[in-house]
């Protein structure tokens, strides 16, 4: 069963996304931040981690480049209300595979969803740390 970690500080969001990808048949894993997260990674191996970029103690693009900087490529879409182009170029640029705008449509995300787990699906096994 494919993996999903979920990283974000607001809880009723998380519960609603847990719920969500669950019934989708995937093995969901949240954090409230990305302090939290990162032993996640390590211990849980996710083939996707659903990422908010405002969050306390560890950002969401401080996150990605320490998982970038250990060579971990696991996919990462980012999630966040932070709607400027600018910010979608930089999330992007900053090593995520995809991007979406709160306040979102959840059958937009499950779609996502499926389309990047597709790509873990058709590789062979990837690195990772």
């Amino acid at each position: 069963m494919l993996k999903v970690l979920i990283v974000d500080d607001d809880p009723k969001l998380l519960k609603m996304l847990q719920r969500t990808l669950i019934y989708e048949n995937l093995t969901v894993f949240t954090a409230s931040n990305g302090v939290e997260a990162l032993p996640l990674v390590t211990t849980q191996q996710p083939d996707l981690i659903i990422l908010d970029w405002m969050m306390p103690q560890m950002d969401g693009l401080t996150f990605i480049q320490r998982l970038r900087d250990q060579d971990n490529r696991t996919l990462v879409l980012m999630l966040t209300a932070r709607d400027a182009i600018e910010n979608r170029v930089e999330g992007l640029e900053s090593g995520a595979d995809d991007y979406l705008v709160k306040p979102f449509a959840p059958a937009e995300l499950v779609a996502r969803v499926h389309a990047i787990l597709r790509r873990v699906e058709n590789k062979p096994e990837q690195k990772k740390c």
